[in-house]
């Protein structure tokens, strides 16, 4: 009995870090505004109308806060002195690339993981509105961006994201001082 309860352990455990394995680790950025409106950008490399908060992947042994200044600066021109640090979200959401990534390479790494696994980290925009700038990323992943309540973001974010923002909007609204 004993053998097959280690056994069985054994297979969950090795089940589950494989699971792990095929997302790739990534950063979700939430901004906050004064009026505690986010940040969101229009992709430039899917159809208009794509809009998604900043995120990018989590390099080998890179923390998470750093791995989020660092996507936010490539993406957004944001620096450090920016921001400030309200909240780094305790889970780990996952979600998967759509069929059409798979078909239409329109998400990067989309042969080679299943989905992506993403922390979270939010931020208080704390600098001047000039000092967002798409346009100096070097792979320019966005077009345009404005700020939206989370309602509005809900309601034009992308399908498949749309369970992952729910869960991170219901987690700031409960355990992040929006004041």
């Amino acid at each position: 009995m004993c053998i097959l309860i280690v056994t069985i352990v054994v297979v969950v455990v090795l089940f589950l870090i494989m699971q792990e394995k095929l997302y790739r680790p990534n950063v979700g950025i939430v901004i906050l505004n004064k009026d505690n409106k986010v940040l969101v950008c229009d992709r430039a490399d899917v159809k208009s109308g794509a809009w998604q908060m900043p995120q990018g992947g989590i390099d080998d042994g890179e923390d998470i806060i750093i791995a989020a200044k660092r996507e936010l600066l490539e993406e957004t021109g944001i620096k450090g002195n920016d921001i400030k640090l309200l909240k780094v979200i305790d889970d780990w959401f996952f979600y998967d690339f759509p069929d059409s990534a798979f078909r239409d390479n329109d998400y990067i790494r989309a042969d080679k993981y299943k989905g992506q696994r993403q922390k979270w980290v939010v931020f208080r925009f704390i600098g001047d509105k000039d000092k967002i700038d798409i346009t100096k990323a070097e792979h320019k992943e966005f077009y345009r961006h404005k700020w939206m309540t989370f309602d509005e973001i809900l309601s034009k974010v992308v399908s498949f994201r749309l369970p992952i923002y729910k869960k991170v909007f219901a987690t700031i609204s409960n355990k992040v001082n929006l004041v």
